[in-house]
């Protein structure tokens, strides 16, 4: 068995490699985008509700007047918001911007801090 050969990886082997900024944002996208997609049933859930009648438009208002629905709000809010700074990110990637890894880590940071300001936006919004 030479050193070059392939090995398994295990979790603990991958909770001790210090993952590049442009790795994590990549994986935060992904997850994001899984958080977007999982909570649209609900989201329609609550659209069909909100405009069948009145009843329903103001059940939906109590339900995010509390604070499991504005949090539930917030995470779908902040999953979006990430989803749509990092894929815009990754539009600009797909057309030759920021391949390089001191340009993609810049790209990252910048995005970053543009998604900061929106959660903060979003926090005082809800809440």
């Amino acid at each position: 068995m030479t050193s070059n050969s392939p090995r398994n990886v295990s979790v603990r082997d991958l909770l001790q490699y210090k993952f590049p900024l442009t790795a994590l944002v990549s994986i935060g996208h992904r997850i994001s985008g899984v958080l977007v997609f999982l909570s649209l049933p609900g989201l329609l859930w609550f659209l069909c509700a909100s405009v069948r009648d009145p009843d329903g438009f103001m059940a939906v208002k109590r339900c995010l007047a509390t604070f499991s629905g504005g949090f539930m709000a917030f995470v779908f809010l902040a999953a979006f918001f990430y989803h749509a700074i990092f894929g815009i990110k990754h539009l600009l990637m797909d057309c030759g911007f920021f391949e390089e890894k001191k340009s993609g880590f810049w790209a990252s940071l910048v995005c970053l801090i543009l998604f900061g300001f929106a959660l903060i936006g979003l926090g005082v919004y809800v809440w």
